[in-house]
């Protein structure tokens, strides 16, 4: 992770987990995708439509939003905690804590 990158996940840190997950994986990714996943199917299977569209590509989206949200959360907040400890190093004890010998 750069420093244009670990500015980024902060400020997507501060709107939140539930957000990450909902808009940018649920509805970003999630529909898309299993609306071209299990759209096809209608063409050879009309009568399939009130189950698919009602039941399917909801259940799809947010199984398929939830756990993509999750791991690319947990990977790219690993990815930010090194890039800090690295930036930052170690700390000095401040004026008021005495240093261990």
């Amino acid at each position: 992770m750069n420093e244009t990158q670990a500015i980024d996940w902060k400020k997507t840190r501060e709107r939140g987990l539930v957000r990450w997950i909902l808009v940018r994986w649920t509805l970003g990714l999630g529909l898309p995708l299993s609306a071209g996943i299990l759209l096809p199917g209608l063409i050879k299977d009309p009568e399939s439509r009130v189950q698919t569209l009602l039941l399917h590509l909801p259940l799809c989206a947010a199984a398929g939003g939830i756990v993509a949200g999750l791991a690319t959360w947990y990977l790219f907040e690993d990815q930010y905690r090194r890039y800090i400890a690295r930036v930052a190093g170690p700390i000095a004890p401040g004026p008021d804590k005495p240093q261990s010998t």
